[in-house]
């Protein structure tokens, strides 16, 4: 049966073109290069205007102030229909920005007033009632081959029960946003596809910040945030991870791992799968890649992470999940170390963010494989049972190999 798509609409606010207002990054008296500023979200306040689980106040997520901060604090908002003033609390993180507008169910749609700039935002509904119980894998795409999308998805489902995927196209030009819906509503086991349209400036590396390099990376953190908030509130699971990784197998699913920990959050450990095939082997899919490096070196990859979206902590304002971390979650130093794995593979990757596609041939003295006992042990360190299966599809490739060794 196929999946059902929801597809929702978001109301986002921008600075004119035509205003000198603008963003600026950290540190803005250094220079940086063109490829950086090209990329860097200067003019988005707001990416989505919405209804907070409970239906009584207004949630708006976006990109951190930074040098807006003052303007955003005398900023007015009001009920876009009575001109009622309605109260803003804003919660800033590193990089991204939580605003909360005490209302009532009446407001439909919020006028915003920043420095002479006016606009007029859709209070979108709220997703969580519709997608109560859902087991949420969490992503965002842009141009990734639809091979490596399926592959993904049902990977998830088959080794942790995935059943909805939120995912946020970045404004791919590959294909259609109907095409890449159609490529994903067949796939056995997937029970829902919400699928956003997200077409906006994504981020840059910033070699000038040398303690947190991808804080300019605004769209996605807010992405997850967004997901957490309007869709996975009364959720069953919330697994965060990209397209080039897989989650690894565990005794009973990730889920679970989030749902029974004492505060709702599991921490996973990244291992890096290298971008390596023999000669004349293809190397086009996830199960094409079957090789690390030895000793310790492939094990210099960050965390990843699952939770369970309903506990009350996940769903404060101050809460704000990161790519490797979920800021705002308690006693971090705990939940924090790793309970599992998950599996980062270069060769998925169309080198957007660095150059990690650079196929080659595995050599002896630095590849381990992971289809020989002594690779898939060192590999699975820390994962407790492997499924029986993984279906046809898999059983020739990466996965298969990895579960005949073990």
């Amino acid at each position: 049966m196929p999946a059902d798509i929801l597809r929702p609409a978001s109301s986002t606010f921008f600075l004119s073109e035509d205003s000198g207002l603008r963003r600026k990054p950290l540190r803005p008296e250094v220079s940086r290069p063109q490829r950086f500023l090209e990329a860097f979200e200067d003019r988005a306040l707001y990416y989505d205007c919405f209804r907070d689980a409970t239906g009584a106040d207004i949630l708006l997520v976006g990109p951190p102030p930074l040098n807006l901060e003052a303007e955003l604090n005398r900023a007015r908002f009001s009920d876009a229909q009575t001109g009622t003033p309605l109260q803003a609390q804003h919660h800033i993180s590193r990089s991204s920005l939580l605003t909360r507008l005490t209302t009532g169910p009446a407001t439909t749609s919020v006028r915003m007033d920043i420095a002479g700039q006016s606009g007029e935002l859709l209070v979108q509904p709220n997703l969580s009632r519709d997608l109560k119980d859902a087991r949420f894998l969490v992503g965002m795409n842009w141009n990734n081959d639809l091979n490596w999308i399926r592959d993904w998805v049902e990977w998830h489902i088959r080794v942790h029960a995935t059943d909805t995927l939120i995912l946020f196209d970045n404004g791919s030009n590959a294909y259609s946003l109907d095409a890449l819906a159609e490529n994903l509503v067949q796939v056995a086991g997937l029970q829902k596809l919400v699928l956003f349209d997200w077409p906006h400036r994504f981020g840059a590396r910033d070699s000038q910040v040398p303690t947190h390099h991808y804080w300019a990376h605004f769209l996605q953190i807010s992405a997850l945030n967004l997901a957490l908030k309007r869709c996975a509130a009364s959720g069953a699971g919330f697994l965060n991870c990209d397209i080039d990784e897989l989650a690894g197998p565990v005794s009973g699913d990730a889920y679970a791992l989030a749902e029974n920990s004492p505060h709702g959050i599991a921490a996973l450990a990244g291992q890096w799968v290298e971008s390596v095939v023999p000669e004349g082997m293809p190397a086009n899919r996830h199960r094409d890649f079957a090789y690390t490096l030895r000793g310790g070196l492939s094990r210099l990859c960050p965390k990843k992470w699952v939770l369970d979206p309903a506990r009350s902590w996940a769903q404060a304002d101050t809460t704000f999940p990161y790519w490797h971390r979920v800021m705002g979650a308690p006693d971090r130093q705990q939940t924090e170390k790793p309970v599992a794995n998950y599996f980062h593979f270069r060769g998925i990757s169309t080198n957007w963010k660095e150059r990690r596609r650079n196929l080659s041939v595995p050599i002896p003295i630095l590849h381990r494989r992971i289809g020989s006992r002594a690779g898939a042990q060192e590999c699975v360190a820390g994962m407790r049972r492997v499924p029986d299966e993984f279906g046809p599809d898999f059983g020739s490739g990466w996965p298969g190999r990895l579960i005949w060794a073990i």
